[in-house]
Order: structure tokens, then C-alpha cells, then sequence
């Protein structure tokens, strides 16, 4: 579906060669990994750094991040355990948006779609990059700023902006699905590590308490859409996704007996609303809660099997961490030892040459 809509964005490029861009990429998914494949993207590098030569205007930023965000999802599916080179069409998108500003981006036709698109990945990405921080001789960096922290406050301004735009704009639909994604994004950009000296601050707990019971008193609307309901119900997954991650980072030695268990359970329950490119930050968070077989077992088969119609990677991380993390879990039970939540996700993410990709 995200696809197709790509596609149409392409299609809608005037004096620029879009239509052979897009045809590119569909040969490109056809294809997929192999020299073949490599050939047709460097062919679509090409075409948009020959479109952009003379610049680009809001209508044509539109084609310009849809390209690069098909291309972003192309490198994400076939190479993101051997390459990072998805986090840096992922900037270009963003930096795209930035050369025409977010406003003028924002009011083009189908500009708010692209921009909460764009977040999405965003989010997913800094996510990532929040655990994963291991740098390996000889691996080629696109340049995100894993190092600093400041990348993630950094971009907070920018996507403020964006969650005006979007939210100004968007349907009622998209709208649904954006609350809790903006509560993620804060989560991820503001919680401390457990070790550093401000978050034993009064004024840090204060704020991360607000931020708590902000995600607790978020409501979810049911319409009686069933479309929409499926949206709701992808909305309140990620809802109970944040409300878990921010109480195991911030309240250490949290009980399952508090009520985790139960936002958990609902959580998985609702997880046959979810997509499957949707799924991964969910099952990690959730799953990483199953102690023992039989609930291991759930998440695992809610983890999409293998797309047999393509030999392109499946949430192949996802069978890596999960398992990573409940051996983890159970080393915590034996030893008596309870490993930080947030250092026990870092561990088991810097075991990955490259940071892992929830999309």
C-alpha cells in the first residue's frame, strides 16, 4: 500500500523523467538483491541527482522525497543487516523537506502524507540509534550522529513543526495513528539513560511523570468505520508500546504484577491490526515481556513468516533480538541479578554491525 502511494507521487512529476523513475523501482523490487538490482539503483540515483540540478520547488520536493523514500525502504528490505545506507536516504528525505521548508512542503498536495511518512521512519530510526551506538573499523557511516545525543534534540524543533503540518491537514485517520507515534518520538528524545546523574533530578522525574500519565489519559477513538477501527487499533498498539518501553526505562525493578502484564496481553491482542512493516518496534517491546515458552511462543507467531515470493530480508532482525533479549532475561533470573533495561536493549542492539530497522 505505502508503495503504490509512492508510486502515484511519482507519477505525478511534470517536466521531471518521474514515470522511468518509478519504473526503475518497480524493476528494482522485482529484481531484488543482486547486481541487477544495484544497477537499477545507482540508475535511479542518477535521475534524481540530474533532476535536482536545477533545484527543486515544493511540487517537485513531493517526487523527490517519494523517490528517495522508495529507494530508503528498497536498501532497508535487501541490505539492512550488511548496510546503513538506509539511514542516509532517510536524511536526504528530510533534508529535501528542509530546502523547501516544512511549511511550503506541508501545504503541497499529498505533503502532509510524505511528512508523517517520513516521521515514521524517523522515529523508527531514532529509536535505533538511541541503543545502538557501536562504531566497527571499516564499516562506511552515512553520517547520522550516533555519537551525540544532540542529534536527538536536534531534530525535535523540525518535526514539532511537522506534527502542525500533519495534524492540521490530515484526516481523521491519519491523525489516529500520529498521537501516540508523537508521544514515541518524545519518549525516545527526552528519557535519560539510567545512568545519567539528571535523571535522579526532582525536575526530570516530575517531567517524566507528566509524560507518563500524558500516554496513560491519551484516548483512542472506536468509530464504527471499520477501517478506522483497524486504525485505532494499530494507534492504541503503539499507545501501550510507549507506555511499556517509558515504564521498564524509568521504573527500575518494575513488578509484572503492576499491570504490565495486562497492557501487554491487550497490546498483543490487537497485534493482528498491525502490518506487517508495522510490527517490529511492537513485537520487541511486548515480546521482550514473555517470560516463559508458551508466551514466547505467541510473539513468535506473530512475527511474519518469510514472504516467499521474495528471497529480500523479513524482519530479520526481529528473529535475532527477541531471542537475544529473553536469554537475557533468563540469565537476570538465574544470577539474581536484574541487568538496566535500557543497557540490557543496548547490549543486545551494538551486538549488530549495523543499527537495527524497525520498519
Amino acid at each position: 500500500m505505502v508503495i503504490s502511494r509512492l508510486y502515484v507521487l511519482l507519477y505525478r512529476g511534470s517536466h521531471l523523467d518521474y514515470p522511468q523513475l518509478s519504473m526503475i523501482f518497480s524493476i528494482i523490487y522485482r529484481h531484488g538483491p543482486g547486481m541487477r538490482g544495484e544497477e537499477l539503483k545507482l540508475s535511479a540515483i542518477r535521475a534524481l541527482a540530474a533532476s535536482a540540478s536545477q533545484g527543486i520547488e515544493s511540487q517537485s520536493a513531493i517526487q523527490h522525497v517519494a523517490a528517495v523514500m522508495v529507494l530508503c525502504l528498497f536498501e532497508s528490505q535487501q541490505n539492512s543487516t550488511a548496510s546503513d545506507q538506509w539511514l542516509c536516504y532517510l536524511r536526504a528525505a528530510g533534508k529535501v523537506i528542509e530546502s523547501v521548508s516544512l511549511e511550503s512542503f506541508g501545504r503541497a498536495t499529498d505533503g502532509p502524507i510524505l511528512l508523517e511518512w517520513v516521521y515514521y521512519h524517523e522515529v523508527m530510526a531514532r529509536f535505533s540509534l538511541r541503543h545502538w551506538r557501536q562504531h566497527h573499523p571499516g564499516v562506511s557511516s552515512c553520517q547520522y550522529d550516533t555519537d551525540s545525543p544532540s542529534y536527538l534534540a536536534a531534530e525535535r524543533a523540525r518535526w514539532n513543526s511537522a506534527t502542525t503540518l500533519i495534524q492540521w491537514q490530515g484526516s481523521i485517520v491519519h491523525n489516529t495513528i500520529f498521537a501516540p507515534l508523537r508521544l514515541l518520538s518524545r519518549v525516545v528524545s527526552e528519557v535519560l539513560p539510567s545512568g545519567d546523574p539528571n535523571s535522579r533530578k526532582e525536575a526530570y522525574k516530575t517531567k517524566v511523570a507528566h509524560l507518563k500519565q500524558e500516554i496513560r489519559n491519551l484516548e483512542i477513538p472506536t468509530p464504527a468505520d471499520p477501517a478506522i477501527q483497524s486504525v485505532a487499533a494499530r494507534a492504541e498498539v503503539f499507545r501501550i508500546t510507549t507506555l511499556v518501553y517509558l515504564s521498564r526505562s524509568t521504573d527500575h525493578g518494575l513488578s509484572r504484577s503492576s499491570g504490565l502484564e495486562l497492557l501487554v496481553d491487550k497490546g498483543l491482542s490487537l497485534m493482528k491490526y498491525v502490518g506487517c512493516c508495522e510490527r517490529p518496534l511492537p513485537l520487541l517491546i511486548l515480546g521482550c515481556e514473555a517470560r516463559t515458552d508458551i508466551e514466547r511462543l505467541r510473539v513468535l507467531d506473530l512475527v511474519p513468516a518469510p514472504d516467499s515470493r521474495s528471497p529480500w530480508r523479513r524482519h530479520h532482525f526481529m528473529t535475532l533480538l527477541l531471542p537475544a533479549l529473553w536469554i537475557q532475561n533468563d540469565l537476570d533470573v538465574e544470577s539474581n541479578v536484574k541487568l538496566d533495561y535500557t543497557e540490557k536493549l543496548s547490549a543486545v542492539f551494538n551486538a549488530s554491525e549495523f543499527p537495527p530497522q524497525f520498519h
